[in-house]
């Protein structure tokens, strides 16, 4: 199981969606994810969760994405927090041209 059943995934655009809603999306055409290229990232345990202590990685991505027929060329800044050994919470927002995420 690669992701959580109470996923919560943000989009860099600020949409929110279940897992079943990221999950059609993806199936449906609607979201292709053409190329995703880590730059810098960081491990470490996220505290403060209502579920505790949580594994979490922040990485600075480039990505290519095709969304709804458009190609878009993106450079986020994500925050991946996990339960066990499935992601339960996907965060990503966008980063100006010399902008750099804040790793730990």
């Amino acid at each position: 199981r690669v992701l959580d059943d109470a996923l919560v995934y943000v989009h860099s655009d600020g949409r929110a969606e279940t897992k079943a809603e990221f999950m059609t999306s993806l199936a449906g055409g609607g979201v292709d994810y053409v190329q995703i290229q880590p730059e810098r990232s960081a491990a470490f345990l996220c505290r403060g969760l209502p579920s505790g202590e949580n594994p979490c990685v922040i990485s600075e991505q480039t990505l290519v994405v095709m969304h709804e027929g458009t190609l878009h060329n993106l450079r986020n800044c994500a925050t991946a927090v996990y339960r066990a050994d499935a992601l339960v919470y996907y965060i990503s927002r966008p980063l100006p041209d010399a902008g750099r995420c804040e790793l730990p």
